[in-house]
């Protein structure tokens, strides 16, 4: 039996794959596994995302030993903001969520994308 046929079976033994995907496509994204781990977190301010995202970081690295990352895009934007046409905002800053925002919102047209809600 060849690769890409044995990996769609194995494959479908987990989930159900739709009859439009073929067993080449299914035998080049087995091949494009990795061991890397990404995880997004989205909540309100004051939520206690930031102590979960801690949490798991921790207890990721101390039961399986990754190497993890806590990234957080409002850090991202801010550390961007002189390039989106906006000033950086200090943490304790009023106005930061708004103004974070505000400059994220530049991101969809900078990118090339559009967001009906902005316009």
């Amino acid at each position: 039996m060849p690769d890409s046929a044995r990996a769609k079976r194995n494959i479908e033994k987990v989930i159900e794959i739709p009859a439009e995907i073929s067993a080449e496509e299914i035998a080049t994204l087995d091949k494009r596994r990795t061991q890397e781990l990404v995880f997004a977190m989205v909540a309100p301010i004051g939520s206690g995302a930031t102590t979960v995202a801690e949490i798991l970081r921790a207890k990721i690295e101390e039961n399986f030993g990754y190497q993890a990352n806590v990234i957080k895009i409002s850090s991202l934007i801010n550390d961007r903001a002189e390039s989106l046409g906006g000033q950086r905002i200090q943490p304790n800053d009023p106005e930061r969520v708004e103004h974070l925002q505000n400059l994220g919102n530049k991101l969809w047209p900078a990118a090339g994308l559009s967001d009906t809600r902005l316009s």
